[in-house]
């Protein structure tokens, strides 16, 4: 999401404020979508309701990969919700494995763990990707490329990495805590006294 205003405003000439508005969907689909992930995390849906976000976010990443000159609003809007309506499914239950996997006196210090290992993650992932969208970029110009296509292909391979990066997640995503619901079943049979 740190290029996606690169692409927006550099590449597809769009002002700082369209950019915002075009990234807004984002942010609303979460809004929506976070209540509904929570409660489905809280009935034990954990594996399944990751694996879908990571899965949907993935998707998204690759759809950003495909924005081009010309390419319709819509087409911009769309991986931006599905990216939105990802993370929701994805934050949300693992939050709730997270809690559920310490005790009442670890939680407090687990929230802020989790916390603190979101931000660096955040952190360490722009500047592994800021150096590997410099790479790229330059050896676009190695090929030749002018500037802006150099520009706009590290950022369409960036994303499409993103996905694949994203997508190795499903591995431990797996392993996650699932409930399952159990149907009671009668037994038929006449029970027989002794």
């Amino acid at each position: 999401m740190f290029f996606l205003p690169f692409l927006l405003q550099g590449l597809l000439g769009y002002t700082t404020i369209q950019s915002g508005l075009l990234m807004l969907p984002n942010a609303l689909m979460m809004l929506v979508t976070r209540p509904y992930a929570g409660k489905k995390a809280d009935e034990g849906m954990i594996r399944n309701i990751s694996v879908i976000g990571i899965i949907i976010v993935a998707a998204s990443m690759f759809g950003f990969s495909r924005i081009d000159v010309g390419t319709s609003i819509i087409w911009i809007l769309i991986p931006m919700m599905a990216r939105g309506l990802g993370m929701s499914l994805l934050v949300a239950p693992v939050s709730t494995a997270l809690l559920n996997a310490v005790t009442r006196e670890q939680t407090a210090t687990a929230t802020v763990m989790n916390s603190l290992l979101q931000q660096l993650g955040g952190s360490i992932g722009i500047a592994v990707f800021g150096v590997l969208h410099q790479f790229i970029y330059q050896h676009y110009l190695d090929k030749q490329d002018k500037a802006p296509i150099a520009e706009h292909y590290a950022l369409q391979d960036g994303f499409i990495i993103s996905a694949l990066v994203i997508a190795l997640a499903l591995i431990p995503a797996i392993k996650l805590p699932q409930k399952h619901r159990v149907r009671i079943k009668e037994n038929l049979e006449p029970t027989h006294h002794v």
